[in-house]
C-alpha cells in the first residue's frame, strides 16, 4: 500500500502542475478577419492593390484585412500559451490542464475543450462534486478560469479578439502570477489512484495561469470528482464513482455489476481491477 501512496503523490504534482511555457503572437483584426499568428512563423502584411492590407505567413496568403473607415485593422500583440497535458492514469485517453489569463480570450482548439465548474453540494460533504460546463462559442474568457481535456497532451492556446464576458458562475479562478502559498481552502486538478482525476486539497505552490477551486467553507472535504454536462456516459468514469459501502460493484460507467464481472469496478468508493 506504501508504493500505490508514493505513486499517487506523484501522479498528483504532474497532473496539476504539467509544463507551459508563453511565446509571441501578434493578433490582427478587421472585418474580414480575426486570427492570431505566431510570430516565430513570420507573419508580415503588405498593401495589396485594393486598398486593404494582405496578411502573410512565410509565402502563404492567409487571409485579408480591408480598410474602412468605420473598422479600421488593427494588429496586436499579446501571448500563446503552450500547454503539455497530462494523461489520466487511468488510461482513458484524456488529457488534463488547466488555465487563466486576465490577458484577454483564447481560442479552444480542435481537439480540446474547455469547462468551467459550480460545486454541487450534497447532504454528505465527501459526495460533493464539481459540475462542468462546456463552453460555446469556440473561446475562453478573459478571467476565466477553466479545465482543458483534450485528446493529446500538446495544447496551443491563441489569442482571441471575443470581448465577452467570463461567467458569473464560474467557480473556477486563477492568477497571472505564481502562487507560492494558496489560501485555506484551496483545490487543484491532480489525481488519486483510488477515486481518478478531480480537484484535491492542495497546499503547494500554484504557477501562473493555472486555473484552481477556493472553497467557501475551509477546504474542509479532501475532494470534488468531475460531473461533465456533456458526457452522460464519459468512458472515464470520473462523474459516476459511487460511496456505497454494502459490498456492491459498479463499472466505471456507474452500472451495477455482479461478482463474474472482470476489468476495474468501484466497490465501496475505491477502484478495484477484477482478473
Amino acid at each position: 500500500m506504501k508504493r500505490f501512496g508514493l505513486l499517487a503523490v506523484s501522479l498528483m504534482c504532474s497532473v496539476v502542475l504539467g509544463a507551459q511555457t508563453k511565446s509571441d503572437a501578434v493578433l490582427f483584426s478587421g472585418v474580414e478577419l480575426d486570427e492570431s499568428y505566431l510570430l516565430t512563423e513570420s507573419p508580415s502584411v503588405v498593401f495589396n492593390g485594393d486598398g486593404g492590407l494582405d496578411i502573410y505567413l512565410g509565402d502563404v496568403k492567409k487571409g485579408e484585412l480591408v480598410i474602412d473607415d468605420g473598422n479600421p485593422p488593427s494588429a496586436e500583440f499579446r501571448s500563446a500559451f503552450n500547454i503539455s497535458a497530462k494523461q489520466d492514469p487511468d488510461n482513458t485517453g484524456n488529457y488534463y490542464s488547466t488555465f487563466f489569463t486576465s490577458e484577454g480570450a483564447y481560442k479552444i482548439p480542435e481537439g480540446v475543450k474547455a469547462y468551467i465548474g459550480e460545486v454541487e453540494k450534497t447532504d454528505d460533504p465527501d459526495s460533493d462534486v464539481l459540475n462542468l460546463t462546456a463552453l460555446a462559442g469556440g473561446v475562453i474568457h478573459k478571467k476565466e478560469g477553466v479545465v482543458l481535456k483534450a485528446d493529446n497532451d500538446d495544447i496551443l492556446l491563441m489569442p482571441s479578439c471575443n470581448k465577452g464576458d467570463a461567467s458569473s458562475e464560474n467557480k473556477l479562478t486563477g492568477a497571472d502570477e505564481d502562487i507560492p502559498t494558496p489560501e485555506t481552502g484551496t483545490y487543484g486538478l491532480t489525481y488519486d489512484y483510488r477515486t481518478g482525476v478531480g480537484f484535491y486539497k492542495w497546499t503547494n505552490p500554484i504557477p501562473a495561469n493555472k486555473a484552481f477551486l477556493v472553497l467557501e467553507d475551509g477546504g474542509s472535504i479532501k475532494a470534488l470528482r468531475f460531473n461533465f454536462d456533456d458526457e452522460q456516459n464519459d468512458a472515464d468514469g470520473i462523474r459516476n464513482i459511487r460511496k456505497d459501502r454494502d459490498g456492491k460493484a459498479f463499472n466505471l460507467q456507474g452500472v451495477k455489476v455482479g461478482k463474474e464481472y472482470k476489468g476495474m469496478v468501484i466497490k465501496n468508493g475505491r477502484k478495484v481491477i477484477r482478473r
